[in-house]
């Protein structure tokens, strides 16, 4: 058989009908024959592509099979394998012995002693080999021989590849199957002639209609009687792409209607053409819209919502009126700017800025005036919402007035402290008893004739080092008695060494 007429042979058998495994069998047995090979095959990779398996195998005439063994495989114990398959594209020895001693030690235990290995390829990336090994005696490899095999691993490569796509097409529709019948709207899929192919189990939910009955039924029936003829007229516009919602209510097995808003897309299903629409009952919809105000009006936080173009207000709720003093009247159609809600420009202007730019605000302190002109300090968190179709602002504030005149009067206190402490010329020292970490202010180095630089990294280490050895033991027996609540206060006086080596009490 010549080079030709092989690839011809080839390219057949993996054309022809049959399952997969039975065409690349095929294929193995006419190239070994054709070449006089002691084995090929084929492995295929897991996901991850760090383990391989055997997955087809020929054997000539007195050679042991190895397909069995080599299930599993994983790439790490031979890693040269691997890299050689990457960069070189191809692993080719008339001697294994020559190969890297991982591999080497591998083939030769199976008896190969000269082999060929070509990458096999889906998706441009390795995701197997198939293999020719010859046994007993040595091969060299002819110099037709490699771009031949080449040729035979391209073939394959694009037939594992079809069959990868067709396996991940049917995977993905029964995912997608799987995914449409946890979802409560109601999804159908439609051939172009307009009938039903598949429908999701809210369907058969929602209309009272069986899985089998509905595949195969006319999408217009879907609709009640006195409104097909519009629906017809609505669906060409969508196969014209015109648009893309239907409003017409969906009719129950019972005539009784369902209100709905219908979406339409186009597709593919099993490969064929097909049209997507799904429904959304209008009903529940309402109830969670009744729900959102229920929670919005009654929560007791100020909410607002408002238009993301020109801001205005459209809906507070009750305690952003009771907080900031306004009417209903007073707010909607009306913006913050309008109202004088934020004294602060360019705190508004943030606020605004970073909804816009990011879609949500995170805890963003502002200053917000009432109505009486009564200033509070606010924390606001909001993000976009869809609110029937229309991207819209939606901010909540947190009053936290009573918290920034704490936090101002301990800053008081801080500051009055520490002119205190900077008046007196006191040294200072902050141990954190858990970690050890200690902090001393350059007043205490001074003392000690040392900057902060000097003594740093600073740890409770560093107090208890220039202490004189014999006042530390008082020092510790008097922090023992503190600790235990035998004494309110840890009161000390000791020797400490000076830079100079004099003493400082």
């Amino acid at each position: 058989m010549q080079s030709s007429e092989l690839l011809a042979a080839v390219a057949l058998s993996l054309v022809k009908h049959g399952s997969l495994e039975d065409r690349i069998n095929h294929v193995l047995r006419i190239i070994g024959s054709h070449l006089n090979l002691s084995r090929t095959y084929v492995f295929l990779d897991r996901p991850g592509n760090t383990v391989t398996d055997n997955t087809n195998e020929w054997c000539s005439d007195g050679i042991a099979p190895q397909h069995d063994e080599l299930q599993g495989f994983e790439y790490s114990i031979v890693p040269s394998w691997r890299k050689m398959l990457e960069q070189d594209g191809h692993i080719i020895a008339r001697d294994v012995g020559m190969l890297p001693v991982d591999v080497a030690t591998v083939l030769q235990a199976q008896g190969i002693v000269s082999i060929l290995v070509i990458p096999l390829y889906i998706e441009n990336r390795i995701a197997g080999f198939m293999g020719f090994d010859q046994c007993g005696t040595s091969r060299g490899w002819d110099v037709e021989e490699l771009p031949i095999l080449q040729a035979v691993s391209g073939f394959l490569s694009t037939v594992l590849e079809r069959d990868y796509e067709k396996k991940h097409l049917s995977e993905s529709e029964a995912n997608f199957k799987r995914l449409f019948d946890t979802i409560d709207d109601v999804i159908v899929v439609a051939n172009p002639s307009g009938s039903i192919v598949y429908a999701n189990a809210a369907v058969s939910r929602v209309l009272g209609y069986s899985p089998e009955e509905l595949v195969g039924m006319p999408i217009l029936e879907m609709h009640p009687e006195d409104r097909r003829e519009e629906a017809a007229r609505i669906i060409q516009e969508m196969i014209r792409r015109e648009r893309d919602t239907c409003p017409l209510e969906l009719a129950r097995k019972d005539k009784s209607r369902v209100s709905v808003e219908t979406r339409v897309w186009f597709g593919q299903w099993n490969g064929q053409e097909c049209m997507y629409g799904v429904s959304k009952d209008l009903s529940e919809h309402e109830a969670q819209l009744q729900m959102f105000a229920r929670l919005f009006n009654e929560n007791p936080m100020p909410m607002a919502i408002s238009n993301t173009g020109d801001r205005c207000f459209t809906d507070v709720n009750t305690a952003f009126l009771e907080k900031l003093g306004f009417s209903r009247t007073e707010v909607i159609g009306h913006t913050s700017l309008e109202l004088d809600i934020f004294p602060n420009r360019t705190q508004r202007e943030y606020l605004g800025r970073k909804l816009e730019q990011e879609g949500r605000i995170v805890n963003a302190e502002a200053e917000v005036r009432r109505k009486d002109g009564r200033k509070l300090h606010g924390l606001f968190s909001g993000g976009i919402i869809d609110n029937q179709g229309t991207r819209q602002n939606l901010t909540v504030m947190m009053d936290i007035s009573e918290q920034i005149h704490l936090r101002d009067r301990l800053d008081a206190q801080r500051r009055r402290l520490r002119n205190i402490i900077d008046s007196t010329r006191l040294g200072t020292w902050e141990w954190d008893i858990q970690s050890g970490q200690t902090t001393f202010n350059s007043r205490w180095a001074s003392m000690l004739g040392y900057t902060l630089a000097e003594l740093e990294p600073t740890s409770i280490e560093t107090w208890r080092n220039l202490i004189v050895p014999e006042d530390l033991e008082s020092s510790n027996t008097l922090l023992s008695s503190h600790f235990s609540g035998e004494a309110e206060y840890y009161e000390f006086e000791g020797r400490m060494r000076h830079k100079d080596g004099r003493i400082v009490w």
